[in-house]
């Protein structure tokens, strides 16, 4: 999962991830991603999480809408920006071996 910054009031569903970015899914009636500016990764029940990692929406866009409200579903690209050691060598563990490593803060 992801939480979209500034504001944090959006919660995304991760779909792709890589290390230079990722692509996740989230529902609203209006693009959110273009404001984004940093995200926070993190999995429960496995207590993995990395905040703070700097990003840039490439796009955002409708993946489909939902047949019971005007909501729909968006699909968003994100870049990475420039990231920190503990940062990057969090991001290459979930890459590597898709399991979580003990919080280093």
């Amino acid at each position: 999962m992801a939480v979209l910054k500034p504001s944090m009031k959006k919660l995304g569903l991760i779909k792709d991830i890589s290390k230079g970015g990722l692509s996740l899914k989230y529902i609203s009636n209006i693009p959110f991603c273009e404001n984004i500016d940093e995200l926070d990764l993190f999995s429960y029940p496995k207590h993995f999480y990395i905040s703070k990692i700097p990003c840039m929406a490439v796009h955002d866009r409708i993946d489909r809408f939902l047949q019971y409200d005007e909501l729909q579903i968006r699909l968003c690209g994100l870049k990475f920006g420039r990231l920190l050691p503990l940062q990057k060598k969090k991001l290459n563990h979930l890459l590597n071996y898709g399991i979580s490593m003990p919080d280093q803060r």
